[in-house]
């Protein structure tokens, strides 16, 4: 699941992860997510903007499909925003963390390793 309100984002992110072979469901919104992900069945990893629209953050969404989900799915948040109290709160959440321009390299590497 690929979470981003910006539609050039998500679509090069999406394009990228199905380079990879990954089968990805993309969202604009935690909303949309979690009807998503009902659709869907389950999600295995969670890649998440952490700046959203109408106040939300991608913790808000992971929670949501967390929840749903039933169990603590690996997730990543990406940003661009350097302060600590963004990375605390990642951490808190028990996610990963990246921060923009994400390398791809990178990304294919944390992806790898999370759900490895």
């Amino acid at each position: 699941m690929v979470i981003d309100n910006d539609a050039a984002i998500l679509a090069a992110s999406t394009a990228l992860l199905r380079r990879w072979s990954c089968t990805v469901t993309a969202a604009r919104s935690p909303a949309e997510a979690i009807a998503l992900a009902r659709v869907a069945g389950g999600t295995d990893v969670i890649l998440a903007d952490y700046h959203l629209d109408d106040g939300r953050t991608g913790l808000d969404a992971i929670a949501d499909l967390r929840q749903l989900a039933g169990r603590p799915v690996p997730a990543i948040v990406v940003t661009a925003d350097h302060s600590l109290e963004v990375a605390a709160a990642v951490r808190e959440a028990e996610a990963e963390l990246l921060h923009k321009p994400v390398r791809p390299a990178e990304l294919r590497a944390l992806l790898a390793h999370m759900l490895g």
